[in-house]
């Protein structure tokens, strides 16, 4: 699983892995984007993998992460893959905005 901030490269290192497992240590990969919120990111890792020759998970319309994941892994079982490369979505200020609107952050001051 591929977890980093937005915009640090996980889409395009999980296709250089997959490659790397693929060429060297002949592995058989497969590939799924797990990022619902930005679908630019499941159609570039689809043409990754196209242009690389490593399978991707087929893209279906309004499923979760967790329902992507899961699918991926069964098809991997199926499919008799070795390895299942999941891309998530980049992590933003998400939590520190999270943390204001529950009133963390006011604790977190208050101890300090």
């Amino acid at each position: 699983m591929m977890v980093g901030l937005q915009g640090s490269g996980k889409t395009t290192t999980t296709a250089k892995l997959a490659r790397r497992l693929t060429q060297r240590d002949k592995r058989k990969v497969l590939m799924a984007s797990l990022d619902i919120y930005r679908p630019a990111a499941m159609e570039q890792l689809a043409v990754l993998g196209r242009d690389l020759e490593i399978q991707t998970l087929p893209i279906v319309a309004g499923q979760k992460p967790a329902q992507i994941a899961k699918r991926a892994l069964e098809a991997a079982r199926l499919g008799g893959y070795d390895v299942v490369l999941l891309d998530t979505a980049g992590r933003t200020n998400a939590r520190r905005r999270d943390d204001e609107r529950s009133g963390r952050n006011q604790n977190r001051r208050q101890s300090a």
